[in-house]
């Protein structure tokens, strides 16, 4: 079993040198679709780390009248816990709302004096609220809409981001549509240069094999030498995929942490992270491709 082994990966290799060029193209492509492949899960991931990193940003302010009791105030926050649509409730005293309008126009002495003439803190206490989901926030602003939350609360400060996520859901998409696209493209032609590479191989080889057939070897020793070829292409190109994955997404990193304004989302940690999953996927996938391919080639000759 080892000779037989031995001798089918003599003859894979002996193909892969004999056609160097047509090999060499055809790890280019399979190098390209892997990158399309990568480039397609970046965004992805990035995609759906810019909308967790938006929506954790979101809150909604609501700013109580001066008059409003602490009792008043604490029973809405209480009121607002309950509700199963919110993620957390914080509390910004009058006392710590005279303190942030200060620090905000610290600046501005006009607005500071005005504010040290007043005999008494014209500012209410603030609740500050985030929801589970984005699109919580309107059923709980709601919920205040009646009394006796209606008549304490001064003011709502709640901008909809969710026009924004709609956006780069669709931008993202476009671009996904579009490297899934080019993926399956590169998938076609590697497809048919690897089975026009074998059928040249086989053509070279022909000798070989009619004889091989003579002397009574198996269809499966005769296909093997060729579905190892493809196994070398795919291993060949995937070791240069992650390489070159890892040096790109490494170089832009310092790029994206500064546009996202966000040091977690780091491409080159998500893919070491998963690159069993991702990698072993992409060669299993690419390596089922290629031995289909070569396998149809061969069995179109072994068929003659």
């Amino acid at each position: 079993m080892f000779t037989s082994v031995k001798r089918v990966l003599k003859f894979a290799f002996q193909d892969l040198w004999r056609n160097f060029w047509l090999s060499f193209v055809t790890v280019t492509l399979l190098l390209i679709t892997f990158f399309s492949f990568n480039i397609l899960i970046a965004l992805n991931y990035l995609a759906t780390e810019v909308t967790r990193n938006i929506e954790s940003r979101i809150d909604v302010s609501v700013y109580f009248a001066p008059e409003a009791t602490d009792e008043q105030v604490g029973g809405a926050k209480t009121f607002l816990e309950s509700l199963p649509l919110v993620a957390g409730v914080g509390l910004v005293s009058r006392e710590e709302a005279v303190q942030q309008f200060r620090a905000r126009h610290q600046d501005d002495a006009e607005i500071l004096a005005s504010l040290d003439e007043l005999d008494k803190n014209p500012l209410g206490a603030t609740l500050v609220i985030r929801a589970k989901a984005i699109g919580d926030y309107q059923s709980i602003l709601a919920t205040l809409d009646v009394d006796p939350y209606k008549s304490i609360i001064q003011d709502k400060n709640f901008v909809d981001h969710r026009v924004l996520i709609e956006r780069i859901g669709r931008w993202t998409d476009k671009v996904r549509t579009g490297a899934m696209v080019l993926s399956l493209i590169f998938i076609a032609i590697v497809m048919m240069i690897v089975f026009n590479t074998v059928r040249m191989a086989i053509y070279t080889h022909r000798e070989e094999i009619g004889i091989m057939k003579l002397v009574g070897a198996s269809n499966w020793f005769v296909r093997t030498p060729y579905i190892f070829e493809s196994i070398i292409l795919a291993i060949i190109s995937l070791g240069v995929s992650v390489g070159l994955t890892f040096a790109v997404f490494g170089a832009l990193q310092p790029t994206i942490t500064k546009f996202f304004e966000d040091p977690n989302i780091n491409l080159s940690s998500y893919f070491l992270r998963d690159a069993l999953r991702i990698f072993g996927l992409e060669f299993i996938l690419m390596t089922c491709l290629t031995a289909l391919s070569s396998l149809t080639a061969v069995g179109r000759y072994l068929k003659k």
